[in-house]
């Protein structure tokens, strides 16, 4: 790790020189120095602007205690975990005054790089941009990692592709209480053996934005269409409501629904609710994801989460209106700042009559498994949480979340007919950001 860690900040010296030698030159000659700051990770640029390099990234460590259905490895008793959740060293400029990039590179599950594009600002108001980036789909989503309420996002990103990073073209603009964005991305279903191209657009409108008040509506939809139909099995809850071990994959027992067949059709519809007054906040968003077989049934999932938090020491969430995405929290006092929270997560599936929905996965070495044998599973999550952001850089987040599920029964060999499909979960995040 160590060592990786090295050769990409090599990477970055080496690319500071490379984004910079024009913007040198100009300045040197016009016996201006660069300007060089700190207070955020590293920027480096020329004092008009038109060339910059900036380095930084993130780390959270969790440690996790969940039990039940989370836990069915030891039989719902509960388990202690460590997770080095996110480790990412993130690179962005600009070139040329119009011209940005931006490069991450995640070193956690062996490394590699997450996000790489280049993008054209020229045009106020518009921007135009190539390479592997998030979709337009989310506002949840869209929003940093390190700046969402709780340690995970809704479970709804546990059973979409659009929360990838997917190489693509994208569009961006906005106008007033307006933003748009559009692009055709490379994304979908993991069978390599057919090309799936996903269609995503988000509109939002923001009536009100201004600092400690925002009121923010938004739709979204992406059509990701197979070409010549998939063979790929396609999941629909792989839900780990709060519990960033499950995300990983460091336990066997999450809830995991999917049907089998041809996939011809993927649709997903989203809208989307944000309103910020002083120290409290709401934010909510509703999806609906249609699957659609050659043969067989069609698979309707709809999901919906409901965040109302609550700062203890008066601060405002922060609000991008060009991004149209939530932001952080700055501490505006040396005692840092307090949060509180409660989440209401769902997503439910109707699988249609006949032999409705299957397992998606194969628990391997006789581990216990939650296989859905009903037409309509379904799961719910309560969270409640506090936040301390100690100052712009560290957070420390607690979270618990209770999971409640329905047709899901366990079918695995070997295991207890009474094992709880409920669980619990505990949560302690450290964050630093630079």
């Amino acid at each position: 790790m160590i060592k990786r860690i090295e050769k990409l900040l090599s990477v970055a010296a080496l690319a500071a020189t490379v984004a910079l030698p024009y913007g040198v030159a100009a300045e040197m000659n016009n016996a201006q120095a660069l300007k060089l700051d700190t207070t955020g990770g590293f920027k480096l640029s020329t004092a008009d602007q038109a060339f910059n390099f900036q380095l930084g990234g993130r780390f959270m460590w969790d440690v996790d205690y969940f039990d039940g259905a989370f836990n069915g490895d030891n039989g719902g008793d509960g388990a202690l975990h460590e997770n080095l959740r996110r480790a990412r060293i993130e690179m962005k400029g600009v070139v040329y005054t119009d011209w940005k990039w931006k490069l991450t590179y995640d070193l956690v599950g062996g490394g590699a790089i997450a996000q790489a594009a280049l993008g054209y600002a020229g045009n106020k108001g518009h921007y135009f941009q190539i390479g592997q980036d998030k979709e337009p789909i989310g506002l949840e989503e869209l929003t940093s990692s390190k700046w969402i309420t709780a340690t995970e996002r809704s479970m709804f990103w546990d059973s979409t592709q659009a929360d990838n990073f997917n190489f693509g073209l994208l569009y961006q603009g906005y106008r007033g209480p307006f933003t748009w964005a559009a692009g055709v991305f490379d994304g979908g279903l993991d069978d390599d053996a057919d090309d799936v191209f996903a269609t995503t657009a988000r509109v939002t409108f923001a009536p009100l934005a201004q600092a400690g008040k925002v009121l923010h509506f938004g739709l979204a939809f992406s059509d990701r269409n197979p070409q010549g139909g998939s063979s790929e099995e396609s999941d629909l809850i792989n839900a780990s409501p709060g519990i960033s071990d499950q995300s990983n994959g460091n336990s066997d027992n999450v809830f995991e629904v999917g049907i089998s067949g041809l996939v011809d059709k993927e649709v997903i519809q989203a809208a989307e609710f944000l309103w910020i007054g002083g120290p409290a906040s709401v934010q909510a968003e509703y999806f609906q994801r249609d699957i659609g077989l050659e043969t067989g049934p069609d698979m309707e999932t709809t999901a919906y989460y409901l965040t109302a938090a609550y700062t203890l020491t008066g601060e405002s969430r922060g609000y991008k209106a060009k991004a149209a995405i939530a932001d952080k929290i700055s501490p505006m006092k040396a005692g840092g700042a307090w949060e509180i929270f409660a989440r209401l997560d769902h997503i439910a599936s109707d699988c249609g009559s006949g032999a409705g929905c299957n397992a998606d996965f194969n628990p391997g070495g006789g581990a216990p498994a939650l296989i859905a044998l009903g037409s309509e599973p379904e799961v719910t999550a309560i969270t409640l949480g506090v936040n301390w952001y100690a100052n712009k850089a560290i957070k420390f987040a607690l979270n618990y979340t209770h999971t409640d599920s329905n047709d899901f029964v366990p079918t695995a060999a070997g295991v207890a007919a009474n094992v709880d499909d409920d669980g619990s979960a505990l949560t302690f995040r450290t964050q630093l950001v630079f």
